[in-house]
């Protein structure tokens, strides 16, 4: 078996910045997904709560990191 960081963006490969980066983003689109689906919100309740786009929350749903950016 092999030892593993706190952070699998370092193990795959990703500098130290980069990898706290993509770590901190995706801790924020997981918990924004799972509170659009707790409160049960629309898309569009959902853009306009956190003041964004439909395209915005749909890419967020959707897995789509970059909409963090």
């Amino acid at each position: 078996m092999t030892q593993t960081n706190q952070n699998i963006f370092e193990d795959l490969g990703f500098s130290a910045e980069e990898s706290e980066n993509l770590r901190v983003r995706s801790d924020l689109m997981i918990s924004l997904r799972k509170l659009i689906r707790s409160k049960q919100w629309s898309l569009e309740a959902a853009a306009v709560h956190l003041k964004t786009t439909n395209d915005c929350v749909e890419g967020l749903l959707a897995g789509d990191i970059d909409y963090l950016r």
